[in-house]
């Protein structure tokens, strides 16, 4: 457990609320392999963003970069999953191995580690849901566009755990998952049962990966 020069750090960056709450939010995050406390304090002096077109310039990035890297790895695992979800070519000793492919399992620690998340957490706020639903109304399109870049970095998931989640929702796809030409008429009884069936799987799968998350990464990684 190291200890983090973090009063130091906000009175350096100005003591102003945002740098207090930002300094706040990457301590929380951060751990001894990320850097000593000298570590910390210079990575917040250089990555601290003070002018208003500034952090408008960074907010344009991390969309474009969030964005990027989130529908590539959607469209990698949608190709991978195509012959499990569809009917007509199956190759059962495959199939499933490349529907459980993740080119990168410990995604959430390598923003932290290699400080994607927390420029982010410094610089952007990260509002719960309470303080959304009871301001978000007056919010312009950029303070959206903030809190969803702000939350959009969480827990520090090790990849084990995601490794386990994965196969944990590929089960659950398979037990009740896959598009037949068949029933691709909208508004058929049989057409609403199996959606109706694939929400309730859904709605089991994500209690389930959400238990295993929690269970796992909260000794280790929520503050």
């Amino acid at each position: 457990m190291i200890t983090l020069p973090i009063e130091e750090t906000i009175q350096t960056l100005g003591g102003c609320e945002r740098a207090s709450s930002g300094v706040h939010r990457v301590a929380k995050r951060w751990q001894e392999s990320d850097g000593d406390g000298e570590e910390f304090k210079t990575f917040c002096e250089e990555s601290f963003v003070t002018s208003d077109r500034d952090r408008s310039q960074l907010l344009d990035r991390y969309e474009s970069a969030m964005g990027s890297i989130g529908g590539h790895l959607y469209e990698i695992g949608r190709h991978l999953r195509r012959w499990t979800d569809l009917r007509g070519d199956e190759m059962p000793a495959v199939d499933n191995t490349m529907a459980m492919f993740d080119p990168c399992p410990d995604l959430s620690d390598q923003f932290y580690k290699q400080k994607i998340a927390f420029i982010a957490l410094l610089n952007f706020t990260r509002p719960d849901l309470e303080t959304m639903l009871l301001d978000g109304g007056s919010w312009s399109t950029d303070d959206w566009a903030e809190a969803r870049i702000g939350r959009a970095f969480g827990p520090r998931i090790p990849a084990e755990v995601n490794d386990r989640a994965r196969v944990l929702e590929h089960e659950a796809d398979m037990a009740g998952h896959q598009t037949l030409s068949g029933l691709r008429i909208a508004g058929t009884g049989q057409a609403r049962q199996i959606t109706l069936f694939l929400t309730l799987q859904k709605g089991r799968l994500v209690g389930q990966i959400a238990k295993t998350i929690d269970q796992a990464a909260t000794p280790l990684y929520w503050a």
